[in-house]
């Protein structure tokens, strides 16, 4: 990968844009990495990459808050559900669990524990 400083990016544009299409370009500043530059094709398939990597982790995510959900934790698996609700909008799903729906789901959950003593 090659490497400029900024100062050297900001003369050298053009040579970095035809650099960008055989390899990424690193451009530093005070010595530390401030940017990469992409071609589009490794940008679009960074892209796919990220869609990928989030939506396997929003599915664990998922898993997780229904184990804590089913083992009885209701208030970290809603919790978890709550913190998954960024993504959610991306899916199409408006809101997080409700208090309401939560006290319902105890209260039957209650009176079917009543129920078999």
């Amino acid at each position: 990968m090659k490497s400029y400083t900024t100062r050297e990016a900001k003369a050298k544009l053009g040579e970095i844009v035809r650099h960008c299409r055989e390899a990424p370009v690193e451009v530093k500043r005070f010595g530390r990495t401030a940017a990469v530059i992409l071609s589009p094709i490794e940008f679009a398939q960074y892209l796919r990459f990220k869609e990928i990597i989030n939506a396997e982790t929003v599915a664990a995510g998922v898993m997780r808050a229904v184990e804590l959900c089913a083992a009885g934790d209701m208030e970290r698996g809603l919790g978890v559900f709550r913190a998954l609700a960024p993504y959610w909008r991306k899916a199409g799903i408006k809101s997080a669990p409700r208090k309401q729906e939560r006290r319902k789901g105890q209260r039957k959950e209650r009176r079917e524990s009543a129920e078999m003593l």
